[in-house]
């Protein structure tokens, strides 16, 4: 009796089905590989610069010690902090209103912490991301002072920043700021503690 062909025997179909299999294990997983790999650089690519670990360490000692000053400084020194801390990593319209909030009358404060989203394309954006109505949000405040309508149309809650009763007494250029700033960071996957510990600070004392 003749031995069977290839084709009939059994055991290399197997053989030829378990190469099959083999080869399509590696391009599944080589197809995998290049996904998280271009996950990695999309991450890469559109995350901010680290915090300088100087200026990190500085600060956080400083908000440590905050309770032993009195609390109308707070919001100013946390003003200070930012602009310190974000140099990097925010738009720079918005790290020069941090800088200014701390040296300008109170009365021109809001003016000046709303100024980077009339000026500058970034800080809008970055609003945006916190409050999606963005410049019609900002436009309809500046017309009411309707702080509370802001709050709940753009629901700031959730970035747990402030509440909205809290939020009642703050002008809406510091509610704006800070939101924008949070919103900028969450976006580019790069927020951290400090940061909101900080911006806590400057929109509570």
């Amino acid at each position: 009796m003749s031995e069977p062909s290839d084709a009939e025997d059994p055991l290399a179909d197997f053989e030829a089905g378990q190469r099959k299999r083999r080869l399509i294990g590696l391009g599944v997983a080589v197809a995998a590989v290049a996904v998280v790999g271009a996950g990695w650089a999309w991450w890469r690519a559109t995350g901010l610069p680290p915090l300088d670990p100087e200026a990190k360490k500085e600060i956080s000692e400083a908000m440590d010690t905050l309770d032993t000053l009195p609390r109308e400084y707070h919001s100013m020194l946390a003003a200070q902090a930012m602009a310190e801390l974000e140099g990097e990593r925010l738009p720079a319209a918005m790290v020069e209103a941090f800088d200014d909030a701390k040296s300008v009358p109170p009365d021109m404060v809001s003016l000046v912490l709303m100024r980077p989203f009339a000026e500058d394309v970034d800080s809008l954006e970055a609003w945006t991301v916190a409050c999606p109505a963005g410049a019609d949000a900002i436009a309809e405040v500046a017309q009411t002072g309707d702080v509370n309508t802001l709050f709940a149309d753009c629901d700031l809650g959730r970035w747990s920043l402030i509440d909205g009763t809290a939020a009642q007494r703050l002008s809406a250029g510091r509610l704006i700021l800070a939101h924008a700033a949070w919103g900028w960071l969450v976006e580019h996957h790069s927020e951290t503690e400090l940061e909101r510990r900080v911006l806590r600070v400057f929109v509570q004392g």
